[in-house]
């Protein structure tokens, strides 16, 4: 089901702009099988902390951008991405921690939304804590 994501690669490296907190911003793209390019945002902060962000290239400027359903039915090669960009960062760091927040839908609660939950059961599977 997680073997194999898409081809990535990375495209830029930011610097904090205004009021961010995160000492550097990886930023990383890769395209779907069905031609839909994703932008995935990987910012580091002290203490090697990391945060994973992902959405469709094609929200980048909405508000909602992460609460957004694609419909596209590739959310498991789409994790799977996520999780070997993790992989690549781990290697190039090894005492990196990284941490996520699944967005809730438009009518859901936030605490321990459905995003979560499953993102949450895919860590346990490929990473111990």
């Amino acid at each position: 089901m997680f073997d194999k994501g898409y081809n990535y690669r990375k495209v830029q490296v930011d610097k904090p702009k205004g009021e961010d907190v995160f000492l550097t911003k990886h930023i990383f793209v890769f395209v779907s099988d069905n031609h839909r390019k994703y932008i995935v945002w990987v910012e580091e902060y002290e203490y090697n902390m990391f945060i994973i962000k992902f959405h469709l290239k094609c929200h980048n400027k909405a508000d909602d951008k992460y609460s957004r359903m694609t419909k596209f039915n590739d959310v498991t090669k789409v994790l799977r991405t996520c999780i070997d960009i993790m992989i690549e960062m781990y290697r190039k760091n090894p005492y990196s921690s990284f941490g996520f927040m699944g967005a809730n839908m438009i009518d859901e609660e936030i605490p321990e939304n459905k995003r979560y939950r499953v993102y949450r059961a895919i860590m346990k599977r490929f990473f111990s804590y």
